[in-house]
């Protein structure tokens, strides 16, 4: 299963990202949600989640990092199923 940024923002013009993401196996019909903040310091990111909530189990993983000046919100689905990402999100200075 290969990692996706779920989400983006430039670190040109910003340093915090928060918001809610609904993960959905479209061959199960499997949901997974939760709640998430990440901060760059410099060149590193940082994440935390929060409020964490499936219908079976968790059907990804996160992480964050930046990249030629883009922090990602990446996630590791946890299964070969097809796997989407909805995100709504907010971006900060």
């Amino acid at each position: 299963t290969a990692t996706t940024s779920a989400t983006t923002i430039t670190t040109t013009t910003r340093n915090a990202m928060s918001g809610s993401l609904v993960v959905k196996d479209t061959v199960t019909g499997a949901l997974h949600t939760l709640n998430f903040t990440a901060l760059r310091n410099g060149a590193n990111a940082m994440l935390t989640t929060y409020g964490e909530m499936y219908t079976a189990t968790s059907l990804a993983s996160f992480t964050a990092d930046i990249n030629s000046g883009t922090m990602r919100l990446r996630a590791t689905p946890a299964s070969s199923n097809s796997t989407t990402f909805n995100v709504i999100r907010t971006s900060l200075t």
